[in-house]
């Protein structure tokens, strides 16, 4: 998936562009319910979560990639001693590795549901009022012939807000000036026409 991507009513971004700052996005997309410098804000906002994670999942990874070199070290040590060392470091070096595992796996739990904690609570405090809500979307998809999940973060027009266009939004029918029902028909006045009666 492209870091950015567009439906009707709704603008969806893959979790990668979390790392970054605010992309250029087209808000004609939902309606310019929301200006350049509020998505700007918000994305500093969620972005903030993210990056205190990431921070976190690095870790893990330079700690897996530490014991990753440290393990063949060890079975030479181990092989070079006939296994002496070997009930003294391979099981520590496997459980480094496992541990290395869950807290991957829990850090992006941890950061998904921080970001859904926020997304739910904005959605109600700022959003839902401009007719928009934030959602973040794990799916099953078929990706060539294999289905896996797929997840995304999308903006999008609320279902009842979907029909209505702000005021001068859209160019109307009429052109010019529309008509006015309560208006009286305009008579032309002539002195003429008073002589005559």
């Amino acid at each position: 998936m492209t870091s950015i991507g567009y439906e009707p009513g709704a603008i969806i971004f893959s979790p990668a562009s979390l790392r970054h700052s605010a992309p250029v996005v087209d808000l004609g997309a939902v309606q310019h319910r929301l200006s350049p410098d509020e998505f700007k804000n918000f994305w500093d906002r969620i972005k903030a979560i993210a990056d205190i994670y990431y921070k976190r999942q690095k870790i893990f990874i330079i700690m897996f990639i530490f014991l990753f070199i440290l393990f063949p070290i060890a079975g030479l040590i181990s092989a070079m001693s006939y296994g002496y060392y070997a009930p003294f470091l391979i099981p520590p070096l496997f459980i480094g590795f496992v541990g290395c595992m869950v807290g991957l796996a829990l850090t992006q739990m941890t950061m998904v549901k921080k970001i859904k904690l926020l997304l739910e609570q904005e959605n109600h405090e700022i959003w839902n009022s401009k007719g928009l809500y934030w959602q973040y979307v794990n799916v099953h998809a078929h990706v060539g012939h294999k289905r896996r999940m797929v997840t995304y973060l999308e903006l999008r027009v609320l279902p009842s807000a979907m029909g209505y266009h702000a005021p001068g939004q859209f160019q109307s029918p009429y052109q010019g000036v529309l008509p006015n029902p309560y208006m009286q028909q305009q008579v032309n006045y002539s002195p003429q026409m008073e002589l005559s009666k």
